[in-house]
């Protein structure tokens, strides 16, 4: 009983689990008033029907007398408010995230929870759902196919969403209880960071040095500079600033934004702030023969706008990786197929990650720099400011990767330290 209010459980039909209960609450009321309840339908265990009960007992013990007990949201509803108010970010959500926060509640969330009330759904519940959405399930359209499950990381970031939104309406008392307070979450597998080694990344060159000129380019800032594919593609020739007064040429590049693809099916694409936001702004420099490839692009530019009879200054707002006189850059995924393509006639690795072998892509060409810098410099914050992570978890977890030789090297000395007598050389 709460301030008064009573509930009652009887069962209908079945046993165990297909248990049928219908649950009644003593709706509160002034003296004299007749005597109201609400009723529902559960179809579960005992236990889990008792805790149900208890909820709306609660609910509506903290109702005043006459005020009518309000539905808790759907899944649906929550998610509709989640997505149009929340505002516990710095920043907005990025189009991208937007895409797949819905794709997720639309694919996975709303066809098993989308029209039931959140406060009468169960940590049971929720958990079972996770371990239906690793299994092989009948394809809803045609029964002869048959879905894979989904990945640990997959299950991992529907968990996320679905704490998100229930985390939110909680606090916002738009929720009366919070059923994502009890469950455990699920584990996702997280694969060690791995770079590629350094003879495929220089026969990669070797091959677009003649091949690709500008494709050559951009593999050469990505593992040099560590740039993400979006500001490799927001980059413009007046975020490069080169020095050509002394003996040698020397110049940096600065990062501030970033052009992503916004997914949906209008494939367009946007220019946005780099991921990190403002802690990612940063300005590296560049090696000598990065210098002298941008003064041979840049004065190329400049020639070509004389010859158009346009102003030669009008380069500085020109893209670096564009076809044409450089107004619109690549499109995002054309640099990744470009690279693809390359790789294959290159000869070097592609296809999917394994825990022996990684393809060369440019999200491993930053991990191939932040391991680099961490061998030579040994100060994982030098890798962070480079590849501009906001958290230095995320450059230590995602893209440090140790080398294998030095891995064996370590391993060596540790036992030459201890060996039972002399080395014994080989006698042949």
């Amino acid at each position: 009983m709460v301030n008064g209010v009573r509930g009652s459980l009887t069962r209908r039909s079945g046993r165990g689990v297909d248990s049928v209960w219908t649950l009644r609450v003593d709706l509160p009321r002034k003296k004299g008033d007749a005597r109201k309840q609400k009723a529902m339908t559960f179809v579960g265990p005992k236990d889990e029907a008792e805790e149900v009960l208890a909820r709306l007992v609660v609910r509506a013990g903290k109702k005043k007398p006459g005020e009518e007990i309000k539905k808790d949201l759907t899944m649906s509803e929550l998610f509709e408010l989640w997505v149009k108010e929340d505002s516990s970010r710095d920043q907005p959500r990025a189009e991208s995230t937007k895409y797949h926060d819905e794709r997720r509640f639309k694919n996975w969330i709303e066809p098993t929870f989308g029209e039931r009330v959140v406060a009468d759904i169960t940590n049971t519940d929720i958990e079972d759902f996770y371990a239906t959405l690793r299994r092989v399930r009948p394809h809803p359209k045609n029964p002869r196919k048959q879905l894979k499950g989904l990945s640990p990381n997959s299950v991992v970031r529907v968990h996320a969403l679905l704490a998100a939104m229930m985390n939110w309406g909680y606090r916002r008392k738009q929720l009366s209880v919070n059923p994502m307070e009890h469950v455990n979450k699920p584990r996702g597998e997280a694969l060690p960071p791995r770079a590629p080694s350094i003879e495929e990344v220089k026969a990669l060159l070797d091959y677009l040095v003649e091949a690709d000129p500008l494709l050559w380019l951009a593999v050469r800032i990505t593992l040099t500079l560590g740039l993400r594919r979006s500001e490799l593609l927001a980059l413009k020739f007046g975020d490069v600033v080169l020095d050509r007064s002394g003996d040698h040429l020397r110049g940096s590049i600065r990062i501030e934004k970033g052009v992503v693809r916004v997914p949906g099916e209008n494939h367009d694409f946007i220019q946005t702030l780099t991921k990190s936001g403002a802690p990612s702004h940063r300005t590296l420099g560049m090696d000598e023969e990065l210098c002298a490839v941008f003064a041979e692009l840049i004065d190329d530019k400049k020639a070509m706008l004389r010859a158009e009879k346009a102003d030669p200054q009008m380069h500085w707002d020109l893209y670096v990786f564009s076809d044409g006189v450089g107004f619109d850059p690549w499109y995002p995924d054309t640099l990744s197929h470009k690279l693809a393509a390359a790789r294959k006639e290159a000869g070097v690795p592609g296809g999917k990650r394994s825990q022996s072998r990684v393809p060369i892509t440019f999200r491993s060409l930053r991990v191939y720099c932040a391991s680099r810098v961490y061998s030579e410099k040994m100060d994982v914050r030098f890798a962070k400011a480079i590849l501009g992570h906001a958290s230095l978890a995320t450059t230590d977890r995602y893209y440090l990767a140790f080398e294998d030789e030095k891995l064996r090297d370590a391993t060596v000395i540790i036992g030459d330290l201890h060996r039972r007598g002399p080395l014994v050389e080989n006698a042949d």
